[in-house]
């Protein structure tokens, strides 16, 4: 059994939810944060973080996960947000983890998509992180932007039969203060361009954790792709692997509620990380 306990911690003038997953008994591993993805792949993904944290709690990990400043249930309108509101409140939710461990040894960072991105960018920062999990990390922010883009697209061909304002022009209309509407989400200029200066590949990653970066497929592939390798070679103690998973953090039917093959491939990598130390 595992005990939860949901809190609000503040964060840069906001108070953020929270949830701690607290293993039954007293315990000297690895305390891990949860990096949720961005926007409509936070939602999806709920349940899968919801059971992770669980599943390592009952492994002996005290686990916090949190909703982001301006999402979820955290205060603040999600326009409000950027990418530096976004790794401040990892900061600062790694530094409540700590203080609600105390004991444990060490912490880690386990991120999704855009998570496991900005998970990497403040491992660089925090020397306590010693253990670092990618899953599908957004490599270049540029190459992601464009897909949320074309959702906008799709939407337009969904409602109207045509696109009536295009990627220029949306882009455009975000620099000029509208925000564009991606499944719902209102994306910004700033963030636009915070996140098109995202690229994990365009140097050395400074951190020192071990870290595992999971390449997640919908169909058995031999070996991560070239990018997933390249990201590997940066870091200092970076292990690449595959796993065959459907892509939840999409709208796939069924909901996925459950990441097995994931979670397994992780926790085995984690037993192998501890026996390393």
């Amino acid at each position: 059994m595992t005990r939860e306990e949901p809190f609000y911690f503040p964060c840069c003038g906001r108070n953020l939810f929270a949830v701690m997953h607290q293993p039954e008994t007293s315990t000297t591993g690895t305390a891990f944060l949860l990096c949720a993805p961005f926007a409509e792949e936070k939602l999806w993904t709920h349940l899968v973080f919801v059971n992770l944290a669980r599943e390592l709690a009952q492994r002996g990990h005290p686990v916090l996960r949190f909703d982001y400043g301006c999402t979820g249930d955290s205060d603040g309108n999600f326009e409000e947000a950027t990418l530096e509101t976004y790794l401040a409140d990892i900061r600062e939710a790694l530094g409540v983890l700590s203080t609600r461990t105390g004991s444990v040894r060490g912490l880690g960072l386990i991120g999704l998509r855009l998570g496991a991105s900005l998970a990497a960018l403040v491992a660089e920062q925090a020397p306590e992180v010693e253990r670092l999990v990618m899953w599908a990390p957004i490599l270049r922010g540029a190459n992601y932007m464009q897909e949320l883009l074309r959702v906008n697209l799709g939407m337009q061909m969904a409602m109207y039969k045509e696109v009536r304002v295009g990627r220029d022009a949306l882009v455009q209309q975000m620099h000029d203060g509208q925000p564009a509407n991606v499944d719902g989400y209102p994306i910004t200029g700033r963030m636009f361009d915070e996140m098109a200066a995202l690229d994990l590949l365009a140097s050395p990653r400074q951190s020192l954790a071990q870290c595992l970066i999971v390449e997640v497929v919908a169909r058995p592939a031999p070996s991560p792709c070239k990018e997933i390798s390249e990201l590997r070679a940066l870091f200092h103690r970076g292990t690449a692997e595959v796993c065959v998973e459907e892509p939840f953090w999409k709208e796939i039917r069924p909901l996925y509620a459950r990441a097995e093959r994931l979670y397994a491939d992780t926790f085995s990598w984690l037993g192998r990380a501890d026996h390393d130390l």
